[in-house]
């Protein structure tokens, strides 16, 4: 597999072709240090990934990080996400299936680039909460929504926006006020040790620290600015998607023109 990572016209791009055993260097193409770069480059080769990957995500540099995405269409649905910046560098393969699984390689430059691998499966049996949001997830969201006539908020934030980690405060006091139930999940192009150190700093739910995975929100266009807010209403999205950070007044506005539809 090779991937080519580039750049063009300000906006980062990822695309590839498939069984060609070969990965371009991204600080080549992007301008743009990678941490341990070569110590993520070996590691790339090394996975197992897939050899016919489709509709590679839009990739884009922020902040002096480097974000690169692509999924795997056929199942189970693999996802292989590079993040890289702030002196460490970060691959993340998620599998998803029955127990969906994740396997993270991380490399710190002040640990000399050695190699930490950490691999979590979201076994149902286990008592540990969940780390990602999968498709199976959504799909019981959306039968318990259906079933009982309810309307969910879906709201996504990430640890790179400070409005979407402020206006979460918003959200919960606008799904209290109207006794809705309130989905807060985190953007699965950072890392899982900065979604976990706000989550924490901020005392939220462990649950609000689950990256999106599913590929229903996704196909919602979710991960295109942050927050954003989706609404299901008896077991379908309700009204446009609502990017952006809205205080509560706006939000009650919203929920009750999707309401009026």
């Amino acid at each position: 597999m090779r991937l080519i990572f580039f750049i063009s016209g300000g906006l980062s791009l990822a695309l590839s072709a498939a069984a060609v055993s070969e990965v371009v260097a991204p600080s080549k193409s992007f301008n743009l240090p990678v941490v341990c770069e070569q110590q993520v480059l070996d590691t790339l080769s090394q996975l197992e990934t897939p050899l016919h990957w489709q509709d590679l995500e839009v990739a884009f540099a922020q902040r002096g990080k480097l974000f690169i995405r692509t999924t795997e269409t056929e199942s189970p649905l693999v996802t292989l996400t590079l993040v890289t910046g702030e002196g460490q560098s970060e691959i993340q393969k998620w599998i998803q299936g029955a127990t969906p699984e994740r396997i993270t390689y991380r490399f710190k430059k002040k640990q000399q680039c050695a190699a930490e691998v950490v691999t979590f499966h979201a076994d149902p049996e286990t008592k540990q909460p969940s780390i990602i949001f999968s498709d199976k997830d959504l799909s019981d969201l959306v039968k318990k929504s259906r079933a009982e006539k309810s309307k969910v908020l879906i709201y996504t934030w990430s640890p790179n926006m400070v409005y979407s980690i402020r206006g979460v405060q918003e959200i919960e006091k606008v799904a209290r006020k109207k006794n809705l139930q309130l989905i807060v999940l985190a953007d699965p192009n950072t890392t899982s040790t900065q979604v976990a150190k706000v989550q924490t700093q901020k005392a939220w739910p462990q649950s609000y620290s689950r990256q999106v995975e599913a590929r229903g929100i996704l196909a919602q266009k979710a991960l295109l600015h942050f927050p954003t807010l989706l609404v299901l209403n008896s077991g379908e999205f309700a009204g446009p998607v609502r990017p952006g950070y809205e205080d509560i007044g706006r939000l009650e506005k919203f929920l009750d023109k999707v309401n009026s539809q």
